[in-house]
């Protein structure tokens, strides 16, 4: 997690407009894999990952509960990975089941990529979670 932030926080990631930037995909790759490995810590699994235009979104899972995950890439300014604002932080929300991107039982909340492993854990082990 933390060799993700140091490598991307603060670039400007490259805009192709119509089409994804290279350098936008090699993050997004990057951010799975770093994730991935931050929510093994937390005996987390990372069961979907989907990687759109200049967006991402996926699916964890752990003891049959399931939270839904979002992030979109603000383009033309640096990338800020401190932040956990609905701008430029990451959407992570309960969701019934794995197939459903709509929310479980709670609001949409928002956090940094630092903290991101450790905040779906807490609302993970939340007794209303789906």
């Amino acid at each position: 997690m933390k060799k993700f932030f140091n490598k991307f926080q603060g670039v400007i990631l490259e805009d192709d407009g119509a089409y994804m930037s290279t350098e936008a995909k090699d993050f997004y790759r990057e951010m799975k894999g770093a994730l991935r490995k931050g929510l093994k810590k937390y005996g987390i699994t990372l069961i979907s990952f989907r990687i759109g235009h200049y967006d991402c979104s996926g699916m964890c899972e752990k003891d049959g509960k399931f939270v839904y995950i979002s992030h979109s890439i603000n383009r033309g300014f640096p990338v800020n990975l401190n932040a956990w604002d609905p701008m430029c932080g990451f959407l992570y929300r309960t969701s019934p089941d794995a197939e459903s991107c709509s929310s479980g039982h709670g609001p949409n909340n928002f956090t940094n990529w630092l903290d991101l492993p450790n905040a779906i854990n807490k609302l993970m082990e939340r007794r209303e979670v789906a």
